[in-house]
């Protein structure tokens, strides 16, 4: 039985004694992964913000008074107008021989 005791007693004063540099090290791990984790958000934004800035940027269109536009209407869907459709309006492009 003594041996037991002794046993749980050198078990307890370990620790005890390991308790407080665990706690410690364990706050000092939390405070180091924390400051990681922000610093990796905010390089994370700066990319972003980077990268939808230089999209905007290659995506602007030129002023109007500069750029060349011819009287016709352009289309991006040229084959989807129909012949009696607005400049505006996008029409289902059939074959010809299908259409009414």
């Amino acid at each position: 039985m003594t041996v037991r005791f002794r046993t749980a007693r050198y078990l307890v004063a370990l620790l005890w004694h390991w308790s407080v540099p665990f706690m410690l090290g364990a706050v000092t791990a939390s405070i180091v992964a924390a400051q990681g984790i922000l610093s990796t958000v905010e390089l994370i934004d700066q990319s972003f913000d980077g990268a939808l800035q230089r999209t905007v940027a290659s995506c602007s269109t030129a002023a109007p008074e500069t750029a060349e536009i011819s009287g016709a209407t352009r289309s991006l869907f040229p084959l989807a107008r129909g012949p009696t459709s607005p400049p505006g309006a996008l029409v289902l492009a059939l074959p010809r021989d299908t259409r009414p």
